[in-house]
């Protein structure tokens, strides 16, 4: 997860770095269960890179690792959270 706070927001938002598709299954005791699906494989979350363009904050060493390698994801997204915080500009 990449958390981060807007300027003047008491309260930080959480992102998923990779997204992981999933089926919903109901099993016969009317319980639900998640499984990976077949058909998609994991991504990087695409919205991320979007919002992070938005703070200048270069996702390119994230974007190059492959998904499924969580740990080169991590490894590649850990700088970015040396960032210092970057305020939201204002209306004039």
């Amino acid at each position: 997860m990449l958390r981060w706070r807007e300027d003047g927001a008491e309260m930080g938002i959480d992102a998923p770095l990779v997204l992981v598709p999933v089926v919903i299954e109901r099993a016969k005791n009317g319980r639900t269960r998640l499984r990976s699906s077949d058909d998609e494989e994991p991504r990087l979350n695409p919205a991320l890179k979007v919002k992070l363009e938005q703070f200048h904050i270069d996702w390119t060493p994230v974007t190059e690792q492959d998904p499924l390698d969580l740990q080169a994801v991590l490894s590649a997204a850990a700088p970015s959270r040396a960032m210092p915080t970057i305020p939201r500009p204002r209306p004039c």
